[in-house]
């Protein structure tokens, strides 16, 4: 799923879809590396975010790792992710 796409953004798409068939998976496939849209589309129920940027050969690992269990995120938004749940430790 594309986040900028015509008419309804990948992200509406996906808070819609998701309720009615929970057990469908979507993977972000996108150019945005924007903080709001990378929580957004997870928050609406995307099992990963994957930057157009990456190489192509990463789509296709993706799929396996979702099929897998897994989560797949490009490396940055992983990154991302993580920081936004670690506290800056407290200077004594």
């Amino acid at each position: 799923m594309d986040i900028n796409m015509p008419g309804k953004s990948g992200i509406d798409c996906i808070a819609e879809a998701k309720p009615q068939r929970p057990q469908i998976q979507y993977v972000v496939s996108t150019s945005f590396e924007n903080h709001e849209f990378i929580f957004k589309a997870l928050c609406a129920g995307a099992t990963g975010y994957l930057l157009k940027s990456d190489k192509p050969d990463a789509l296709v690992d993706a799929v396996r790792s979702v099929m897998e269990g897994g989560s797949p995120m490009s490396a940055s938004i992983a990154r991302l992710v993580v920081t936004s749940f670690q506290k800056p430790a407290v200077k004594k």
